[in-house]
């Protein structure tokens, strides 16, 4: 059984990272063979493998992402509606493993002490991957991750991070066996995420872009950090052409910002962008720019990477299993200066751009394979049974 987090449909149109990485993983379980009983609502139109079988969850919830205290709200609702509708298919059904990917409905599951065993991929960032400027959230963070680490994660039969040093930081925390952890990083579609001039030109014709431009892609809150590209961009001379995806409670700072920044006229807000566009504004990119202060594992690096774009971050720690400086990205210091100089290195050198392209679609293809995270998972749930 494999628990999304009950707030959207899978796959989702805009964002939602895990119904993207369990719709995914549903299907590329099943097509391994496996017998699949997903939880989540379903988008209208979604195709599942033979031998998945969608479970609704029937979610209230219309439009995601949303500003922190929201975010709480969606996923306590969603958790306890997916909660209750894993326990419905555990009752009437002979489940081997249950996968959760969400805090809440596990931690609900396994207080309903089901006898089913439980594996947990955690998505959310505990507070020590990364910094976050509100004091409010940082508070919220750390008593969430205290009450994942001890009640979820403690109590798991198994447990999934997408990163090693969120696996070391929690192993090391808790104390943990180390044949109780793994690290499986997300599962990407690579034959919907890859270099595609025909989606190319669809997202240069839908979005009026000509020419060479480097993109952001996440929300616009402060800890997605699209603030910084601006301050980067506006440094450099000639102007990249800066093209920005995304909403958020940041849109009309950002907005005010480029225009006092004199960057304005290059800077194109498209605002949410659905997901089947994303391919081609990826690979048309001459870089993903991720600016981000904290993150777990960002689906937007690989969807990016699969997509046969090089990626310049910030160094977080859970970036280093992902991104190789100089080979399918760069990691730098977290500091406007630093941003701005390997934006110009990577948009000039035409003969580094090309292989660092071709570099970030193997770099995916090796690690992001469906096939291959779902060998590892079956592997996972029969040490289990």
């Amino acid at each position: 059984m494999i628990v999304s987090s009950g707030i959207i449909p899978a796959p989702p149109i805009y964002g939602g990272a895990i119904e993207s990485h369990t719709f995914v993983l549903a299907n590329a379980l099943g097509q391994e063979g496996a017998t699949v009983h997903y939880v989540s609502d379903l988008r209208k139109g979604a195709s599942l493998q033979a031998n998945v079988t969608g479970h609704p969850v029937h979610a209230p919830i219309r439009k995601f992402p949303v500003p922190f205290p929201g975010w709480v709200v969606t996923h306590a609702l969603g958790g306890l509606l997916s909660a209750r509708a894993s326990l419905g298919v555990t009752s009437r059904l002979a489940i081997d493993a249950a996968h959760f990917h969400e805090e809440t409905s596990a931690l609900l599951y396994l207080e309903m002490r089901a006898k089913v065993p439980v594996v947990f991929t955690l998505h959310n960032p505990p507070p020590w991957v990364g910094n976050v400027s509100s004091h409010a959230e940082r508070l919220a963070r750390s008593m969430i991750s205290a009450v994942v680490a001890e009640k979820v994660i403690r109590k798991a039969d198994h447990f999934i991070a997408l990163s090693k040093p969120v696996a070391d930081g929690f192993t090391s925390l808790l104390g943990l066996d180390e044949e109780h952890v793994s690290v499986v990083p997300h599962p990407i579609d690579t034959d919907f995420f890859r270099p595609d001039p025909a989606h190319e030109r669809q997202a240069r014709e839908t979005f009026g872009l000509s020419g060479p431009y480097v993109l952001f892609v996440g929300r616009l809150d402060p800890r997605k950090g699209a603030r910084n590209l601006l301050l980067a961009a506006a440094r450099l001379d000639p102007k990249p052409t800066t093209v920005i995806v995304g909403d958020g409670i940041e849109k009309r700072s950002l907005i005010d910002l480029s225009k006092r920044l004199g960057i304005r006229k290059s800077t194109s807000f498209l605002g949410a962008v659905p997901t089947q566009l994303l391919p081609g504004l990826f690979s048309a990119a001459d870089c993903l720019v991720f600016p981000s202060v904290s993150e777990m594992s960002p689906l937007t690096v690989v969807e990016a990477l699969a997509s046969g774009t090089p990626v310049i971050a910030f160094r977080l720690p859970v970036l280093s299993d992902v991104i190789r400086s100089g080979y399918n990205g760069f990691l730098l210091s977290s500091d406007v200066e630093s941003l701005a100089s390997t934006i110009a290195l990577l948009t000039n050198d035409h003969v580094l751009r090309r292989r660092m392209k071709e570099n970030a679609r193997a770099s995916a293809l090796k690690n992001n394979s469906p096939s291959e995270v779902a060998r590892r998972l079956l592997q996972i749930y029969r040490n289990l049974s």
